[in-house]
C-alpha cells in the first residue's frame, strides 16, 4: 500500500485580508485571483513569476468570473460589472 504524503501549508503571500473570498485559478495567466469584501481588494498572483497584483474596487465585491484576457465579471454590492483589470476600462451591467 502506498504512503500519503504530506506537509505543512505555506502562506504564499501575506495580504491581510479582511474578508478573503472567491478563489479563482485563470490558466492563461498562471495566476490565482481571490476577492478580500471588505477592504473592496481583488488580488491576482502569478504562481510562476510570483507577481502579486492589488485591484481596487469603490464598492464591496463579493465574487469575480473570468471571461477572456483580463475581462472579469465582478460582483459588486447590489451591481454587476463587467470589468477589463489591465486598462480599467468596465460596463455597468442593470
Amino acid at each position: 500500500m502506498n504512503k500519503i504524503k504530506t506537509s505543512e501549508p505555506k502562506p504564499l503571500w501575506k495580504t491581510r485580508c479582511t474578508l478573503g473570498e472567491g478563489t479563482l485559478w485563470v490558466g492563461e495567466h498562471n495566476s490565482i485571483y481571490f476577492v478580500d469584501i471588505k477592504k473592496k481588494k481583488i488580488c491576482s498572483l502569478n504562481i510562476k513569476n510570483k507577481k502579486k497584483k492589488i485591484f481596487k474596487v469603490n464598492k464591496e465585491i463579493g465574487f469575480i468570473a473570468h471571461i477572456k484576457d483580463h475581462i472579469f465579471i465582478l460582483g459588486l454590492q447590489g451591481e454587476l460589472r463587467i470589468q477589463n483589470l489591465k486598462s480599467k476600462k468596465n460596463f455597468k451591467i442593470n
